[in-house]
């Protein structure tokens, strides 16, 4: 909230600022993740959710410097990231018919894999100087994604015996453990916010799709902050 209230503050001093020069910007670097994929099954319920809170990962890729959309609108802009970033999860949260149970539990599930997608996004954008700017924005964009892992089916059409399982040993022993690979083109909605800083930069997003394979409905979202270096030409 405060960072969106100094960009909307900031818009009126932007004016007078030469901050407009054309650049694309190469970037590498590494990240932090909180990624979740929920798997429902052909009716549509849920038949596991996987978490990966904490994750580091890498990330690289291409974008475009904010450039202005309207002359008397120099601070709405529009941009274009061009990106890869891993994926992973460590945990399964149990869930039965769609009620979340025991929420945190492990069970020795675990999921990887990588995100890549063309993003243009609409944003908020305050800059110092050429190379030191802050922006914020929405994003819809297309991109390929790639999942693969295991989970043990806790929800959806499940056994008597699997449905009334309280504890990590009796869903082990009661409930289908599935391998799953997923590999499709999707639609992707992101929340975006980076700050340049020269060579360095500072990118966090938060984003999702969702996409049918084999039967089954895959939702992965990603919580992702990211600190690269970055080359500008």
């Amino acid at each position: 909230m405060l960072y969106c209230l100094f960009l909307f503050f900031a818009i009126p001093s932007f004016a007078s600022r030469n901050t407009d020069t054309d650049q694309k910007i190469i970037y590498a670097g590494l990240l932090a993740s909180q990624n979740e994929l929920k798997i429902d099954d052909k009716a549509g319920k849920e038949e596991a959710l996987l978490e990966g809170p904490g994750q580091g990962g890498v990330t690289a890729g291409l974008m475009t410097k904010p450039k202005p959309l309207f002359s008397r609108l120099p601070w709405l802009r529009g941009t274009v990231d061009i990106s890869f970033a891993s994926f992973k999860t460590n945990s399964q949260i149990v869930t039965i018919n769609g009620k979340k149970k025991n929420d945190g539990v492990e069970l020795d599930t675990a999921s990887s894999g990588y995100l890549a997608y063309i993003n243009p996004a609409l944003v908020l954008y305050y800059g110092f100087s050429d190379n030191f700017y802050t922006y914020l924005g929405v994003g819809i964009g297309g991109g390929y994604t790639s999942i693969s892992g295991d989970y043990y089916q806790t929800g959806g059409t499940v056994s008597a015996s699997c449905s009334s399982s309280q504890s990590i040993a009796t869903i082990q022993s009661n409930c289908e453990k599935k391998s799953f690979g997923t590999s499709r083109f999707t639609i992707s909605q992101s929340v975006t916010a980076v700050m340049s800083l020269g060579w360095f930069g500072i990118k966090f997003d938060i984003g999702g799709s969702t996409y049918k394979d084999g039967g089954r409905t895959y939702n992965p979202n990603i919580k992702n902050a990211s600190f690269y270096l970055q080359y500008r030409f």
